[in-house]
């Protein structure tokens, strides 16, 4: 169904909105305004919680972490010839303590974060850690190295 104005309202310049057809563009455009506004943005009150973020923030000891362990260690990885300037393994939580965590290294890297994310999804009953190198990790800096990638999956 089509709506029109019968030629004496035009003429008078009567219709439903009163100031002819611009006025009715203007309260057509506000109302597209008002119905689409807020659209597609979220508060913060409405973003979802990050479930890992939760984990992060109340660690437990046996915790994953797939992280990129050159921010944390100190140790070098790979051989003489191949040092990786980042290498990428898990971390298991050993203790957690009043100011943080301690964590220990797999014994191996890698320079693929792609392989420690996807040992974290599967089975890791078969992955050795070294212990040799205890890491100490207060929360705050816990929480800052997930929010900025190096740490960027986590498993209970």
């Amino acid at each position: 169904m089509r709506w029109t104005l019968s030629a004496r309202m035009r003429r008078a310049g009567r219709g439903p909105i009163a100031g002819g057809y611009p006025a009715r563009l203007a309260a057509l455009l506000l109302v597209a305004l008002l119905s689409t506004s807020g659209c597609g943005r979220k508060d913060e009150g409405d973003a979802a919680p990050d479930p890992q973020l939760a984990l992060i923030d109340a660690p437990k000891a046996g915790d994953l972490y797939a992280a990129e362990v050159t921010a944390f260690s100190r140790a070098d990885f790979g051989a003489d010839e191949e040092k990786a300037a980042t290498a990428y393994a898990l971390m298991k939580v050993v203790s957690v303590r009043d100011g943080g965590v301690v964590v220990v290294t797999e014994d191996s890297a890698t320079v693929d974060p792609r392989v420690p994310k996807q040992q974290i999804l599967g089975n890791v009953a078969g992955v050795r850690f070294d212990a040799a190198e205890p890491i100490e990790i207060d929360h705050e800096a816990l929480r800052m190295a997930y929010l900025t990638g190096k740490i960027y999956a986590v498993r209970r």
